[in-house]
């Protein structure tokens, strides 16, 4: 997985994806509160205008750990530079379909993309126009296997897919599928650091300190 020099602001991973539904805001969410019970302060900018992560923080309340705002315009980089003060990690939720200038403002302040990934054949046949959006931003990126099945074929071709690509980093953490991971956003319920996010935070900040 590829690395970036430490910088003296916060560290910045945005989740992007051409495809919707692919578990995205579930992601930013999860991998946010992980990075807040390892001690850090989180930010979460929800940049999708269907504002489901700031909807899903109004519904848990002070259950949750990261700060969720709502910015779905192309002005990231200055919310995120007076935010810099006030927090060690910096997430941004972006919109599926690329929409435009908001995700390209994320991939050009981000410090890594993250590309959330199922293993259905649709998901991975359009894993490679994300990662193309990705490459042509010049950001680097780590694609990261999720809602997978343990013990089954379509994980298994996946993860050996992935392996087999040429040039595109991974992370070796798999987020299983979980129920309580699926329904927490329509639940309103705080994410939690089970299922693979504190390992996979654990990951990706090594690659962003490394």
């Amino acid at each position: 997985m590829p690395g970036s020099s430490a910088r003296r602001r916060s560290r910045r991973i945005a989740v992007v994806g051409l495809k919707g539904g692919v578990g995205k805001t579930t992601t930013a969410m999860f991998l946010a509160q992980a990075a807040h019970d390892a001690g850090h302060p989180v930010v979460v900018i929800d940049a999708d205008p269907q504002a489901s992560a700031v909807k899903w923080a109004a519904e848990a309340g002070d259950h949750l750990g990261p700060t969720v705002i709502g910015q779905a315009t192309a002005g990231l980089a200055r919310t995120i530079d007076r935010l810099d003060a006030d927090a060690d990690v910096t997430i941004i939720d972006t919109p599926p379909h690329g929409a435009g200038a908001v995700t390209a403002g994320a991939l050009a302040v981000a410090d890594l993309a993250i590309i959330p990934v199922g293993p259905t054949p649709a998901e991975m046949t359009q894993l490679a126009d994300s990662i193309e959006m990705v490459r042509e931003a010049g950001c680097p990126f780590a694609v990261v296997l999720v809602r997978a099945r343990g013990g089954t074929r379509s994980r298994e071709d996946a993860a050996a897919a992935l392996a087999a690509a040429d040039g595109v980093p991974f992370a070796s953490t798999v987020i299983p599928l979980r129920e309580a991971v699926a329904q927490a956003p329509t639940g309103g319920k705080p994410p939690t650091t089970r299922s693979g996010y504190a390992e996979l935070w654990a990951e990706l900040e090594g690659a962003l300190d490394g």
